[in-house]
């Protein structure tokens, strides 16, 4: 998986992993992209790859 930051946030949906955050963010910055991500089906949605933060 390649984490080289502390704290490291990894979403899993089944067998998909997306990075949500590497290094310390403030929740207020991450809640966007973790709502997004929870929104979206992990599965048939390109979008539950979180966007680059």
């Amino acid at each position: 998986m390649g984490v080289s930051g502390f704290p490291t946030v990894v979403l899993r949906a089944n067998e998909n992993l997306s990075l949500l955050s590497a290094g310390f963010r403030k929740f207020e910055d991450l809640k966007p992209h973790l709502d997004q991500w929870l929104k979206s089906d992990p599965v048939t949605d390109k979008a539950a790859e979180t966007d680059p933060l």
